[in-house]
């Protein structure tokens, strides 16, 4: 680039204190990078004069705000986060200060909470209260049951849920916004020899497809949800973007195995990927002259170029740059930001049952995860064997039972119970014996049992009060502890065998266990 043009009076505030032109020394160039998703940057660099006083840690903190001289839109708001100090020869310093803006906070902070039936622009505003900001969203995007952050800050969770649905986060002033790559404003005219000083336009059918379909399960109800996209208006709006090759209109991707609670949530899961390559399809990167209006969000229409090109670009990232070489520039770019890769992989974790009763009758727990700060998932499915309509079979684990958990894709919000664990107290019967596991028992809360012994050589079946069905190579045993009455109304009771005995038994025995 040899463009050079005219640099406006700046002015600088720290801490709500306009810094003087002499102190700490001549500002040798400003930066501020302003991206989808991210905080915006800003990069004061001084050149200090011997014996100046320079600029301390004592600045940490503190706001920072950028102005130009002919401009009513700030430059940068923020607030310092670092300050470098560099020594050269002759004792010449240099200080560099950085500051970011208000978002970076949300970069700070990474808790691990249960969020529910949220939406991105609720967790938005949740986010968005504790830095005293309003929020706007394009939309709300689709309600999520339970949502459950960890291992992201407050920041990548924001970005993360809302890149979900197609939006992207931004502070403008005092506003926390949710925009899509459809764009939010408008600037004047960039003219190509006159504001715009150049640009370059990449026009490529590779990311571009006509189709995009998105399935993926309802764990807590175990249904299968389906979506899909055929259409998009993000990105630019030029001619040659109307006319997709094609490669285009005939491929499709299907998005797999997705976080989809509802058909809504795949249909905006399969918009946002759609999305995101038509507005690759078509990439603009640009140099104009200084314009603090210019921002990521906003279209701005194109001129001077190539008829096919002329249109409007949705604007993903602006750098601007104020130094002696080239005066104050805007250097633009249409690109769209990384998304983040999904986890794919499945984890466990040992949960304690917290609670049973399911509303919905149909056999779901609610888990404490005291490994994940002790949050508590929605409900959530048990594994049982053979389940299936009208079979299986069904002993779920009860409250503070420790249960092993599993997560699709890493997400604690889709998790399953895998099965109980005894933990150090171990089981009541190991069945083990001689290095050999020669006994199963199915035991319940309340003491019923049934228990097959390959060691005896032994199936007894058996209830809390003592009685019991027991059959083995000896013989088959039938007890009651209680009265017991034989009924068959309208049926016939036969007995057959070669004698029949009655002995009277009128004292309580003792039975083998």
């Amino acid at each position: 680039m040899t463009h050079a043009t005219i640099i406006p009076d700046i002015t600088i505030e720290l801490d709500g204190y306009e810094l003087a032109p002499e102190s700490p020394g001549p500002l040798a160039s400003l930066e501020v990078r302003r991206i989808l998703g991210t905080p915006d940057l800003c990069e004061l660099t001084f050149e200090e004069l011997p014996g100046g006083q320079p600029l301390g840690t004592s600045l940490f903190g503190k706001s920072m705000k950028v102005t130009l001289d002919g401009f009513s839109d700030p430059l940068f708001v923020g607030e310092v986060t670092g300050v470098e100090h560099g020594y050269g020869a002759n004792n010449l310093r240099e200080t560099r200060i950085r500051g970011y803006d208000l978002l970076h906070r949300l970069k700070k902070s990474q808790p691990v909470r249960v969020h529910t039936d949220a939406t991105a622009k609720s967790i938005a505003e949740e986010l968005g209260a504790t830095l005293g900001v309003a929020v706007e969203a394009s939309y709300d995007g689709p309600a999520w049951p339970v949502l459950i952050q960890y291992r992201q800050s407050d920041l990548e969770f924001l970005v993360d849920v809302a890149q979900r649905c197609g939006l992207y986060p931004m502070l403008q002033g005092t506003d926390l916004k949710l925009i899509t790559l459809e764009g939010d404003g408008d600037s004047d005219p960039l003219v190509l020899g006159e504001a715009l000083l150049e640009v370059r336009i990449d026009v490529s059918g590779a990311p571009g497809c006509g189709e995009v379909a998105a399935s993926g399960w309802d764990t807590s109800l175990v249904e299968l949800r389906e979506g899909s996209a055929s259409g998009s208006s993000a990105g630019s709006d030029i001619e040659a973007g109307r006319v997709p090759l094609p490669s285009s209109t005939d491929a499709s991707r299907t998005l797999v195995d997705e976080a989809t609670a509802s058909e809504d949530h795949a249909e905006f899961l399969a918009q946002a990927e759609l999305d995101r390559r038509a507005a690759e399809e078509v990439v603009l990167r640009a140099v104009a002259e200084g314009d603090p209006r210019l921002r990521p969000g906003i279209r701005v229409e194109v001129k001077g170029v190539l008829d096919d090109l002329v249109g409007s670009y949705v604007l993903t990232s602006v750098g601007h740059r104020i130094d002696r070489d080239v005066g104050f520039v805007s250097e633009l770019s249409t690109e769209v930001p990384p998304s983040r890769v999904r986890p794919r992989s499945a984890i466990t974790s040992i949960g304690v049952v917290s609670a049973i009763d399911d509303p919905e009758e149909i056999g779901r727990l609610r888990v404490r995860l005291p490994a994940y700060g002790d949050v508590e998932t929605g409900w959530i499915p048990a594994l049982s064997p053979g389940a299936g309509e009208g079979k299986g079979l069904m002993t779920l684990p009860d409250v503070d039972d420790h249960v092993l958990c599993i997560f699709g894709n890493e997400d604690p919000a889709r998790a399953f119970v895998l099965g109980g664990l005894y933990g150090a107290g171990g089981p009541p019967d190991s069945g083990i014996e001689e290095g050999s596991v020669r006994r199963y028992t199915l035991l319940t809360p309340g003491n019923h049992r049934v228990l097959l012994d390959d060691d005896k050589q032994l199936v007894r079946i058996e209830d809390t009060t003592g009685s019991f069905v027991e059959m083995s190579p000896e013989g088959v045993r039938l007890h009651a502890a209680v009265d017991m009455q034989i009924d068959a109304p309208g049926k016939a009771i036969i007995v057959r065998s070669k004698t029949v005995d009655f002995v009277r038994a009128p004292e309580v025995e003792e039975t083998e266990a």
